[in-house]
């Protein structure tokens, strides 16, 4: 049986770089989507920088977005994945979705210096908007039944 789930995500960081007379802050946002389908994890993103040049006599910003990207991870290359709750303080801003690798190499595309330059190759950590926390919980019990059900077709116990 084919499973087809899809749950949307986001990330985003931020830098300030402050120097005699003048600031310079630049924000990264990507925005994306996870999509399940059959022993296949897609992941979709769109990265937007927005640099923000603040000066003694002038302001401006620069807006760069990116072109859609794509990989695709088999499940033989996830190992854990779970919705880590925020703290109390944070609970407006959303959950967290974490995916764990079975090989620093499996979010290479993703995470590593052609994707998004993470800090972790081996653990991914997206934002899930507040309103989809259940949807969120949905994609993670497919993403365990489309796991199990590939042991089942390989054999393994």
């Amino acid at each position: 049986m084919t499973r087809l789930a899809t749950l949307p995500f986001s990330m985003s960081r931020k830098q300030d770089e402050y120097r005699t007379g003048s600031v310079t802050s630049t924000r990264e946002t990507v925005q994306g989507v996870l999509h399940l389908e059959g022993a296949v994890l897609r992941i979709t993103w769109r990265r937007a920088v927005r640099t923000d040049h603040y000066g003694a006599m002038d302001m401006r910003s620069d807006q760069d977005v990116e072109e859609v990207r794509h990989v695709e991870l088999p499940l033989t290359a996830l190992g854990r994945a779970w919705l880590r709750e925020p703290r109390w303080l944070r609970r407006f801003r959303g959950s967290r979705l974490v995916l764990t690798a079975t090989d620093l190499r499996a979010f290479e595309g993703f995470a590593g210096p052609e994707g998004l330059g993470l800090e972790h190759a081996g653990r991914v950590e997206l934002r899930i908007a507040r309103e989809d926390r259940l949807e969120a919980a949905e994609f993670l019990a497919e993403l365990e039944m489309a796991q199990a059900q590939r042991l089942l077709d390989a054999g393994d116990p």
